[in-house]
């Protein structure tokens, strides 16, 4: 008798455990925390990066315009002159600044075409330097320094297309303000 008692006491005490895990386990997951009874270990680190790991940056797109000439609007968008405005694609390393990033690529290309494309440049001739920009409010301003050229009268509206897209698409703003050495851009093209 005194063995049967002892299981039933050792069978009270195994089932008394097992409810206190499960009341335990439950209110564990209720809380929010890992349960203690679960088969696999909760992967902490899963959604934080390690500190000895990075993850590679990835490439950023910019789009630059270059002009078609004479192209009448046909695979863009229609400029004074009969040109077209055609947006290209240029991949570049991940930057903070979008914006300053799509100007330095746009200003340091001092071919009259985009590579084999045989789109023109009408920035090609100029030398300028990119100083600030910011955007507030669907505005975009844009400084710039140094000096433009243009190799016709047909080149002002090719300029002003160009440095005023890559604005846009760099920011996501309607509106362009681009000063040229602290005046504005169709001063600087009227030559007045």
């Amino acid at each position: 008798m005194h063995t049967r008692r002892s299981v039933v006491v050792a069978l009270i005490v195994v089932v008394s455990a097992l409810v206190l895990l499960g009341g335990a386990n439950w209110w564990l997951h209720r809380n929010g925390s890992p349960s203690p009874l679960s088969s696999t270990t909760p992967d902490t680190t899963a959604d934080e990066p390690s500190e000895n790991t990075s993850a590679p940056d990835q490439p950023v797109h910019l789009k630059l315009y270059f002009v078609a000439l004479e192209d009448n609007g046909t695979t863009g968008t229609k400029l004074g002159c009969g040109d077209s405005l055609i947006e290209t694609d240029v991949e570049a390393d991940k930057t903070p600044d979008k914006l300053k990033e799509t100007f330095v690529h746009l200003l340091s290309n001092h071919n009259q075409t985009y590579g084999s494309s045989g789109l023109y440049n009408a920035l090609y001739q100029s030398h300028l330097t990119y100083e600030s920009g910011s955007a507030s409010g669907g505005v975009v301003t844009v400084k710039l320094s140094g000096t433009i050229k243009q190799g016709g009268e047909c080149d002002a509206p090719r300029i002003s297309a160009q440095l005023e897209r890559a604005a846009m698409s760099a920011t996501g703003a309607k509106r362009v303000n681009v000063y040229v050495n602290g005046k504005t851009l169709s001063k600087v093209l009227s030559n007045k």
